[in-house]
């Protein structure tokens, strides 16, 4: 190694010395030209089309130093400002997920939808909605629509609301009466959801029940007037039959109801048994027993769930 090469090769900020001479990459030239022929392109999908990973792309396009402080082009063709945070390299292009369209349209009918409620009826993840919807910018800084439909303006709320000094949901109130007329909470969450806003069985039970707390550890209502009731001793498996077979439960709402009527051993019973339970109370599966005796009566699934002690 000649005498220059060892003292330069460490110094932060010198061009590698392989590129010393002002060489580049058989790959340079195509990239250059995909860039110029696609301005909002990413250095992701150049790499791809060429061939070398991304940073590799930034180190020679825009004189991005490497992870030791070499640079290996100090007379770049482009700036960082050329290759903003642009989403995935999937939609480089400006095309759109599959969903998008309905997303839109599904905003435009109801003014007051919310992200939250947007993804699940498309089944997607819940910040997608407000990524594409409105361009906000990813966990990294991308930003995957920069000509989107709506503004933050109309997604007014995207997440929980918080509440202060004693103050209660709208449907407080009601929901309490309902409670203590023997309404289930399943009916009181179905009751207060609208097309715009699905309130979970979850959140009804934690306003109403005493001792729930946020992850925190603080309570989330000190005033909540039911007790937690207490674990039965023995399995009432009609109501777990009503519950699996409510469709508008999911698994998810089955086992928080069963773990809070009946404790939380027989919601893992049940978390692990629900395939079996929904096959057997399905009656598009089911196998007739003819031994049974009795008109069209209901599968039993009583020796599916024992009690644990």
């Amino acid at each position: 190694m000649r005498a220059f090469e060892f003292l330069t090769e460490g110094v932060k900020g010198f061009r590698n010395k392989k590129y010393r001479d002002g060489g580049k990459p058989d790959w340079y030239e195509k990239a250059v030209q995909l860039k110029t022929d696609n301005p909002r392109m990413s250095a992701a999908e150049i790499g791809r089309q060429v061939g070398v990973g991304t940073t590799l792309v930034l180190h020679w396009l825009i004189g991005k130093p490497d992870s030791r402080g070499y640079i290996y082009n100090d007379n770049p063709p482009f700036t960082q400002k050329d290759f903003p945070n642009i989403g995935h390299k999937k939609y480089f292009d400006g095309a759109k997920p599959e969903w998008y369209e309905k997303a839109v349209q599904l905003k435009t009918d109801n003014p007051r939808m919310s992200a939250a409620e947007i993804s699940r009826q498309l089944g997607i993840g819940p910040m997608q909605p407000l990524i594409w919807l409105t361009g906000q910018p990813d966990g990294e800084g991308r930003i995957y629509n920069d000509n989107p439909p709506f503004t933050q303006k109309d997604f007014p709320i995207t997440g929980a609301k918080i509440y202060f000094d004693g103050e209660k949901p709208e449907w407080y109130e009601e929901a309490v009466a309902m409670r203590k007329q023997g309404m289930i909470f399943p009916a009181i969450a179905n009751k207060f959801s609208t097309p715009e806003k699905k309130i979970s069985v979850g959140t009804i039970s934690n306003w109403l029940v005493k001792g729930r707390k946020y992850v925190s550890g603080k309570l989330i209502n000190p005033d909540a007037p039911f007790e937690p009731r207490p674990k039965a001793k023995r399995i009432n498996t009609d109501l777990i039959k009503e519950l699996i077979l409510d469709p508008d439960l999911s698994d998810a709402d089955i086992i928080e109801l069963i773990a809070d009527e009946k404790g939380n051993k027989i919601a893992s019973q049940v978390r692990a048994m629900l395939p079996k339970l929904r096959q057997k109370l399905n009656p598009g599966t089911q196998v007739i027993d003819k031994t049974r005796t009795g008109s069209m009566k209901d599968p039993d699934i009583t020796g599916f769930v024992q009690e644990t002690s």
